[in-house]
């Protein structure tokens, strides 16, 4: 009874410590560490001291508008920190991205452009994470995923943006190939419907109204990504609309939209165009407020 009662008691133990081994395993880079890595990175960059080209990338670093040169060190409420586990250059070990934005010292909201960060790859090797790759990226992004027969990971990246009344969009899609970041779509697409509807309701004096079909808008969006073939590998899904003039009446703006799909595939690490369904035409209006 007693020898059942110590396999019994060894069991647990065991357990207890397996869970415990697990639990560290599945950490993430902790942000005390990021933080270390980042005020390495940037004092041996604005020190020119030499930094490994296969690792940090270096190229319009001044896109992200970190306060560094003017301190010692970036502390850590200067910075904000998103990660995002998955697999992004094999599938041998875990991997984590690691997004670094300055935090509240640079405007990320729809009105004042695209926010940039930094973009830190660590990979967990010898039971620990190893910073594998550097690079500055756009400030908002999320994983999604290709192939279903694999675990690897892309990125997807969708900002709006305002720029003097003109609204945009960054559609973007990347994924690592040969352990380098590497585009496989971008647009950055526009309309300017309700910032012309706007100025023609204030009777803007210095407008000079478009002429009937012209193009007041062109955007471009993720609109799906499912396997629509069966073969396990997920198409990906372009939703395209162009904006254009009709007229302008006393009770509003009349314009039409132009709307249509495109299905991509991924081929030998591109993004392929397969299919380009017709247009849909569809007649719409932004009505006037009667004050």
């Amino acid at each position: 009874m007693s020898e059942l009662k110590f396999l019994m008691v060894l069991f647990i133990v065991c357990l207890k410590a397996s869970m415990v081994v697990g639990q560290n395993n599945n950490d993430l880079p902790s942000e005390s560490r990021i933080h270390k890595d980042l005020n390495i990175f940037f004092r041996k960059y604005y020190s020119k001291q030499f930094l490994d080209p296969k690792v940090y990338q270096t190229k319009d670093l001044e896109m992200v508008s970190f306060d560094y040169e003017s301190e010692d060190t970036l502390r850590p409420d200067q910075i904000s920190i998103q990660k995002f586990p998955g697999y992004f250059m094999d599938t041998l070990s875990r991997e984590c991205l690691a997004l670094i934005f300055p935090a509240n010292s640079y405007p990320t909201g729809p009105i004042w452009g695209i926010p940039y960060a930094m973009l830190f790859v660590y990979k967990y090797q010898n039971n620990k994470w190893a910073l594998k790759y550097v690079e500055n990226f756009y400030g908002r992004l999320e994983l999604i995923s290709f192939n279903k027969n694999n675990k690897l990971n892309q990125i997807h990246v969708n900002i709006d943006y305002c720029n003097q009344g003109l609204c945009q969009w960054l559609t973007v899609i990347a994924h690592f190939q040969n352990y380098k970041l590497n585009t496989l779509f971008y647009d950055n697409s526009y309309n300017d419907l309700m910032s012309l509807a706007s100025r023609i309701e204030a009777k803007d004096e210095y407008l000079t109204n478009p002429l009937r079909g012209d193009t007041l808008g062109k955007e471009v969006h993720l609109d799906d990504i499912k396997d629509l073939n069966g073969d396990n590998i997920n198409e990906i899904v372009m939703k395209e609309e162009i904006t254009l003039f009709n007229t302008v009446r006393k009770d509003g703006l009349y314009y039409e939209t132009l709307t249509r799909r495109k299905v991509y595939q991924y081929i030998n690490g591109k993004l392929k165009l397969t299919e380009a369904f017709p247009y849909i035409k569809e007649e719409l209006s932004y009505q006037f407020s009667n004050e």
